[in-house]
This record gives structure tokens, C-alpha cells and sequence, in this order.
């Protein structure tokens, strides 16, 4: 009553008073709901630590519940499954929030009562998905989540869906579609005050942060994307990502002492150290070291699509430097395969001239969704740009 009243602290009072030497034993309902309630506190408090320990927790008491109980009562295990992937998403295991996520998307579905839960489970799956670089399927989470708030907005006022923003804003700046990234980013910026005091905040703040960086960028913009870059960063995970930003921002200035300094900050063991080590041998006239460089991030194992796809962008504009066109063409060619698949076409961009100009003379087709039922050619803006 006292959550449903937007008092935490008096639900704080109420769970921590005396109980007396008459009460009988707690059962496995009364645990549980004293355990979803702290769950609440910790969300609210943006405890993320306290999130987690309470969501894992709770799920251990779920598997105690009578089944007829549970499953008359399917909002209980959306809660305890919500709570799971935001301590997951929190604390950079994004494997674990997604399937988690998807789970509690599963649970949610048709469900009476449990729609508000669902929203935030599709548009977190979305956002999780689109960190994974899964394009495609972060794109299609958010677009059921746009779809579930426009049936809440019949029962209750405008349901935030800036989640679902972020992660098309994100998905459209991959896929080069800048004006649909833009809209969904300021969309997404304007919900930052829902997220306040959130667990999720930090790495809501720096995502956003790493979407705007990069639409700056396309738009030649470089230095607003160094400052924006520069503020202070998201969560603990996060900040690797925007250090790596901010590092091919710099190379792409051309400031070369100022991107060796920020690179010495990086973990030497992440592939994107390796690959960013590579690209600043590139702009050096160092063709052969970002071979080298690419070569050592492909014969690592399990390598997320975005570094597979960096990683052969890198060999092949490393070899079209060294001369070897033909090898340059093969590496294209299956960096365009990993990109079909679920990438985006951004790093062809923001990749060396001659590699630019090498996706041109082959008119590789570079293809990716947009928009519900629509595809896109990154060939057709490509070809637009200067050589």
C-alpha cells in the first residue's frame, strides 16, 4: 500500500518493524511478497547491487509457490524476471539481461494486469539487443514495444516507450538513416528525467551519449562529438564503449598524441583495443601492423557481430593499402555478409577513403531495414559521397 502510495520510505518503516514471539512462521507467500516489495525499494533507489541480490532471491522463493497459485498470479514472475535483467543490464551481462528480458516478454503476453510489465520488458529487450549489435532484432522488439504503449495509451495517459527510442535511434544510426536516428534520439533524450535515480540511468545517459556522438559525426561534426564524448560517462561497462569513441573520434581528427593517450586507457585484453590499435596504425601509413591487428581480433573466438564486422573492415582496407586488391574485395565482400546479417553499415562510413571507394567500384550490396516492411540500400547514399 505504501509503494502504491509513492511513499518508499514509510514501505522501508513498515518491513523493518518489530514483529512478535506470538506471530507464527512466515510462509513461502508472506517471503515473497516482503521480497518484492524490497525489490521495488531497490529499483526506486536505483540500488543496483540490492536490485539483483533481491530479484535472484525472489525467484528462489517462486520455485517454493504452489503451481495453481503462480499461475494464477502471472504478474509475480514478470516482476521477479524484469528485476533479474535490469541487474544484468546494470552491471554489462547482456546475454543474461536478454534472455532474461525475453522471458519476461514470454510471461507477460496476454496477460491481464501485466501490460505495463510488458512494455518495460520488450523496450529493455530492444535496448539489450541493440548493445549486442543484433540490429535487427532490437529494431523488432522496439517496434512491438511502440505497438503495446499505443494499447496502454487506451487505459492510461502517454506510457514512456523512450527506451524503445533509444534503441531505434541507435539501430537507424548503424544503419545510416540519419533523420530517423535523430528523431528517436531526441525522443529518447526527453525520457532521460523518467530514468532519474533508475538503476538503469548511467547506462541509459551513455548510450544516448554514444548515439548523438555518432550522428554528429556523420554530420562532420567532430569536435561537438569529442565534448559529447567527454562528459562524464555511464556505467562502469559502459565507459570502455564511449573511451572507444572517443578514441576514433580523435583518429578520424587526426590528433594523433591525444588518441595514443586515451588508447593506453583501454583494456589491451577487449578486441576493440586491438582493432582501434590497427586503425591508428592505418591513419599512421602503417598498413601491415593493421593487418596485423585484424588479423589477431579474427582468430578470436565468440566475437560479437559489430567486432567481426570492424575487424574485417580493418583487413581490408589494410590490404587495399598494401596493394592487394583482390584480398581487400574478399574481406569486403565478407564483412557485407556479417553486416546483411544483423549490422549496420555506419563503420563503412566512417571507414579509410580507399575502402569507401572500394565499396563503390564493387556495389556491394549492403541492405538493412529501416522501417517496418522497408529495406534500405547503404550503396545509395555511399555513392553520394566524395571520394
Amino acid at each position: 500500500v505504501a509503494l502504491g502510495a509513492a511513499d518508499p520510505a514509510r514501505a522501508v518503516r513498515r518491513l523493518a518493524g518489530p514483529g512478535s514471539a506470538a506471530d507464527p512462521p512466515a510462509t513461502v507467500e508472506l517471503l515473497l511478497g516482503a521480497g518484492l516489495v524490497h525489490q521495488s525499494l531497490a529499483y526506486l533507489a536505483g540500488d543496483t547491487e540490492r536490485l539483483a541480490a533481491t530479484a535472484v532471491a525472489d525467484a528462489r522463493l517462486l520455485d517454493r509457490l504452489d503451481r495453481e497459485r503462480l499461475a494464477a498470479r502471472p504478474v509475480l514472475r514478470v516482476i521477479v524476471l524484469a528485476g533479474k535483467a535490469t541487474g544484468h543490464l546494470c552491471t554489462g551481462r547482456l546475454e543474461e539481461a536478454a534472455e532474461a528480458f525475453a522471458d519476461g516478454v514470454l510471461a507477460a503476453a496476454g496477460q491481464r494486469g501485466c501490460e505495463p510489465l510488458l512494455l518495460y520488458c520488450v523496450q529493455h529487450l530492444a535496448f539489450t539487443e541493440a548493445h549486442r549489435g543484433r540490429l535487427r532484432t532490437a529494431h523488432d522488439a522496439a517496434q512491438r514495444a511502440l505497438a503495446v504503449a499505443g494499447r496502454i495509451a487506451t487505459i492510461e495517459d502517454r506510457p514512456a516507450h523512450h527506451v524503445a527510442d533509444a534503441a531505434l535511434a541507435w539501430t537507424a544510426a548503424e544503419w545510416y538513416d540519419l533523420d530517423t536516428a535523430w528523431r528517436h534520439l531526441l525522443a529518447a533524450e526527453a525520457g532521460l528525467t523518467a530514468v532519474a535515480g533508475r538503476p538503469q540511468r548511467d547506462v541509459y545517459a551513455g548510450t544516448l551519449a554514444l548515439v548523438r556522438a555518432r550522428l554528429l559525426r556523420a554530420r562532420g561534426e567532430l569536435p561537438a562529438a569529442l565534448t559529447v564524448l567527454r562528459r562524464p560517462p555511464g556505467g562502469v561497462w559502459l565507459r570502455h564503449d564511449l573511451a572507444a569513441a572517443e578514441v576514433r573520434v580523435l583518429i578520424a581528427m587526426g590528433r594523433d598524441q591525444e588518441a595514443e593517450a586515451a588508447l593506453s586507457t583501454l583494456d589491451p585484453r577487449h578486441p576493440d583495443a586491438t582493432l582501434l590499435r590497427g586503425l591508428a596504425d592505418l591513419a599512421d601509413g602503417a598498413p601491415a601492423s593493421a593487418v596485423e591487428c585484424a588479423d589477431r581480433v579474427l582468430g578470436e573466438p565468440d566475437l560479437p557481430p559489430a567486432a567481426l564486422v570492424d575487424a574485417w573492415l580493418l583487413l581490408a582496407a589494410g590490404v587495399a593499402r598494401q596493394g592487394d586488391r583482390d584480398r581487400a574485395v574478399e574481406a569486403l565482400r565478407t564483412a557485407s555478409a556479417y553486416i546483411a546479417e544483423q549490422g549496420g553499415v555506419r563503420p563503412i562510413h566512417e571507414s579509410d577513403v580507399i575502402l569507401r571507394r572500394l565499396v563503390r567500384e564493387q556495389n556491394l550490396p549492403l541492405r538493412a531495414p529501416f522501417s517496418a516492411g522497408a529495406s534500405w540500400n547503404g550503396m545509395e547514399r555511399l555513392s553520394d559521397e566524395g571520394s
